[in-house]
């Protein structure tokens, strides 16, 4: 034993006295099983116990067992109740994984309504909740069922439905990071029905569009503004519909037209919008029986899915068309990479989640182990350097991955 000396890997004798782990050949900080660690390929650096799979690369890069999975983290919610969510969005630092709440604790105190939003490092969002805000309505408010977020570095928007005494609202709050200024607007509706669904979509120029919907009154409402038109209630442009009862709707910006899922009477209808002239309805189509919507839109690409309950999850993207065939869906989240591969969450009839990606046709699914057991709801992200994230909630308890 001297420095410089032959070294013999896993002998437990320090040889060369470079003062390394005899049991880390890769030197990436996890050892063997012999040492006390878990890699499972210790002449691979990229391999070890911490690391990140890739999809579709066939090499368990996490040791898990697995050569696609993903790792699990829970998100504190221990002070909400009723929480809805989660929805993902994204700046340039951070990934943002939101949720609304009919109440939540803090500080002893109880707020009726509340947000919650974990920020991730957008870098490295598997490090874990790097910080958590919060915001309150106050008492006398009842939260509606669906809501959506959208962020950037100048902004980010909530749009929800909700209920003060006799009147619904559908809103939009907008926070400006450079003024600090939060405000919420929208339209106000004389009746006790809430929405079902509420749904935000942004064109590539930053034009907010949300869809609110219900299955009671049969109001479809259509509104949208730039982030700084809602945050200043101006310019704010939109059209409401009768007669378009519906538990699900979504903006598909690519067509310019508002989709309404009829699960009653197995109809998908369109309404194309205009800014002059509103809401016309266009078409219905068959066949339909969708109890979710969502749609995206980068440059170039667009994509739809819809959560059809026993028929699983229907996807187009880019005219290409695909069934996931893991179970029944009553909720679906669709986000496109730039390169046109989809990826699509959902869970199925049990309440298992499942994440669906690749090129439309062609598709593989993937089920996801939560730790949270049976879900209510996931969503997905992607970011720039194409890190995939998922976010999971079962009750008041939520994980991301």
């Amino acid at each position: 034993v001297y420095p410089g000396a032959p070294d013999t890997w896993y002998d437990g004798t320090d040889a060369d006295c470079a003062g390394d782990d005899d049991y880390d050949q890769d030197q990436d900080g996890d050892p063997t099983p012999e040492g006390g660690g878990e890699d499972c390929d210790d002449l691979d650096g990229d391999v070890s116990s911490g690391a990140e799979e890739t999809l579709g690369d066939a090499i368990d890069a996490d040791c898990d067992g697995d050569v696609d999975s993903f790792r699990f983290s829970a998100l504190d919610l221990s002070s909400a109740l009723g929480t809805q969510g989660p929805k993902i969005a994204a700046d340039s630092a951070y990934v943002m994984v939101t949720f609304l709440a009919d109440t939540y604790e803090d500080g002893g105190t109880a707020y009726d309504v509340a947000g919650l939003m974990h920020y991730l490092s957008l870098d490295e969002p598997g490090a874990g909740s790097v910080g958590l805000a919060t915001w309150y309505w106050g008492g006398d408010y009842a939260l509606h069922t669906g809501f959506d977020f959208y962020a950037d570095d100048d902004y980010q928007a909530w749009a929800y439905g909700i209920q003060y005494d006799t009147t619904r609202y559908l809103l939009v709050d907008v926070y400006q990071a450079s003024s600090g200024l939060f405000r919420g607007t929208g339209w106000s509706y004389p009746t006790t029905k809430q929405f079902d669904d509420v749904e935000l979509s942004s064109t590539g120029d930053g034009t907010l569009h949300v869809v609110g919907c219900d299955d009671q009154l049969g109001f479809l409402t259509w509104m949208h503004a730039t982030p700084q038109g809602f945050l200043s209630n101006t310019d704010i442009s939109g059209d409401d519909v009768s007669d378009a009862d519906s538990t699900a709707c979504v903006a598909n910006l690519a067509d310019n037209e508002i989709l309404v899922s009829q699960p009653s009477s197995g109809l998908l209808l369109s309404y194309l919008y205009f800014d002059a002239y509103g809401l016309s309805y266009s078409s219905a189509e068959p066949g339909w029986n969708a109890y979710d919507l969502d749609t995206d839109i980068v440059t170039g690409h667009t994509a739809f899915a819809a959560a059809e309950d026993t028929d699983g999850v229907y996807v187009e993207v880019d005219g290409a068309r695909q069934r996931l065939a893991s179970g029944a869906a009553r909720n679906v989240e669709i986000h496109v990479g730039a390169t046109g591969t989809a990826y699509v969450v959902y869970a199925d009839g049990t309440g298992e989640p499942w994440l669906g990606w690749g090129s439309v046709g062609s598709m593989v699914e993937l089920q996801l182990q939560t730790g949270l057991g049976t879900v209510d709801d996931v969503d997905v992200y992607v970011t720039s350097s194409r890190k995939v994230v998922v976010a999971a909630r079962a009750g008041n308890r939520a994980a991301f991955g």
